[in-house]
């Protein structure tokens, strides 16, 4: 389910049953992902994730609605590329808290956050653990925010890469846009053109800063830090499936643990 296409009395009557129900949040961002991968890169992966993640779960134990992505976020050093936008952390931590809050004034059991840009999750981390804080100290329980960031995963892409990992608008990426939007994204022509790009990207030298704060374009190739396209000859769309598969599967497990944990408070 979702809020596009759900009422607020079909989720009461989802209330009212012995289901359990969680609420998903998706968080992205708006920035450039290289000359071939879109803009809206970051919130296209964490709807699909969010998504796939909620019907996976609903095949097991429990219900769930995914409310709309928030799909601006703190990414100041992308922001000289054009179409690139960036929130600053305070004001981004207290609209995304106040969302999370208004959420959970409703008996959901939970609320996941699914977020696919990295500098983002300190934010969501930090007003994760004041919420869920903030409810054990009122002595009224705890329904829990749940941040699900994708950087904690890195080793379940690296059970189905041969490259060593890179940090913005790589082969990850384009994996996992890959099965989502398949060949009717990825043309013939645009395959063409991040081939080319490829082969570019691994003539080229990355600079590394010591330095903190150096914007992406003088540490990057047209803002791309990572390999963009997988090493070897492999079927893209096997490898994406299989690597979704699994990063679902490990999204799945996390939201398990933290609920058990309920049970030992």
């Amino acid at each position: 389910m979702n809020t596009i296409n759900t009422s607020y009395v079909g989720l009461k009557d989802l209330f009212d049953s012995s289901a359990k129900v969680l609420a998903y949040l998706p968080v992205g961002c708006t920035e450039q992902h290289g000359p071939v991968l879109p803009l809206a890169t970051d919130t296209i992966v964490a709807e699909g994730l969010t998504k796939a993640l909620c019907e996976y779960r609903k095949e097991r134990d429990s219900e769930g609605i995914i409310f709309p992505a928030i799909s601006y976020s703190p990414s100041r050093s992308n922001i000289n590329y054009p179409g690139s936008t960036s929130i600053e952390e305070e004001p981004f931590r207290l609209y995304v808290a106040q969302v999370c809050e208004s959420v959970l004034r409703h008996p959901f059991h939970a609320l996941a956050i699914v977020c696919t840009h990295g500098p983002a999750e300190p934010s969501l981390i930090e007003l994760a653990f004041r919420i869920n804080h903030q409810q054990l100290e009122s002595g009224n329980g705890l329904r829990p925010v749940i941040v699900l960031g994708i950087t904690r995963f890195m080793s379940v892409f690296a059970r189905h890469l041969r490259n060593s990992l890179g940090k913005h608008a790589d082969c990850k990426e384009f994996l996992l846009l890959h099965k989502i939007m398949g060949s009717d994204y990825f043309s013939s022509d645009r395959m063409e053109i991040l081939e080319n790009f490829n082969l570019r990207y691994r003539q080229t030298k990355i600079l590394d800063f010591v330095i903190p704060g150096i914007p992406m374009q003088y540490r990057s190739v047209d803002g791309v830090i990572g390999s963009p396209l997988p090493v070897g000859d492999i079927d893209y769309a096997k490898v994406a499936d299989e690597l979704w598969c699994d990063l679902v599967a490990t999204l799945s497990e996390n939201i398990e643990r933290a609920l058990l944990d309920l049970e030992k408070l």
